[in-house]
C-alpha cells in the first residue's frame, strides 16, 4: 500500500460514503462509472474486507 492508486481508491470509498450513491461519487470525482467501482473493488482485495454491498446492483457503503 501506499501508492497513488492506493490513495485515490480510498478516495473513492469516501466519496461513496459521502454521496451515498455510485452515481453521485463518480461526479464528485470526476471520473467514469468503472474507475470508482473498480478501485474499490481493489481496496477490498488489497485490504481483504468487504466495504461495498456488491451484487447485481452496487448498494453503496455497508452500514
Amino acid at each position: 500500500m501506499g501508492s497513488a492508486n492506493d490513495h485515490r481508491n480510498f478516495e473513492y470509498l469516501i466519496a461513496l460514503s459521502t454521496e451515498g450513491h455510485f452515481g453521485n461519487a463518480v461526479k464528485a470525482c470526476h471520473v467514469s462509472q468503472p474507475t470508482p467501482s473498480s478501485g474499490i473493488k481493489q481496496l477490498e482485495e488489497d485490504l481483504g474486507v468487504r466495504t461495498v454491498r456488491h451484487g447485481r446492483r452496487m448498494m453503496g457503503s455497508k452500514s
